[in-house]
């Protein structure tokens, strides 16, 4: 079975998953690393991913 057809998880760790992750662009040139996540609150659920935030302004904001 390839990763394609394997289906999606319901729910990932995202900071396991995502951050720190090299990000790729669609000809496979490498664009960047996943500095931070943007999340949104769900009232009726657990928070969910709305941006992935990449570059010196995502990272300034870690660093302070």
């Amino acid at each position: 079975m390839d990763i394609v057809d394997k289906p999606a998880p319901d729910a990932i760790d995202a900071a396991l998953n995502l951050l720190d992750r090299q990000i790729v662009d669609k000809d496979g040139r490498m664009a960047g690393t996943v500095d931070d996540l943007g999340l949104t609150e769900d009232p009726k659920g657990p928070p969910y991913v709305t941006a992935i935030l990449a570059g010196p302004g995502a990272l300034a904001r870690q660093v302070g």
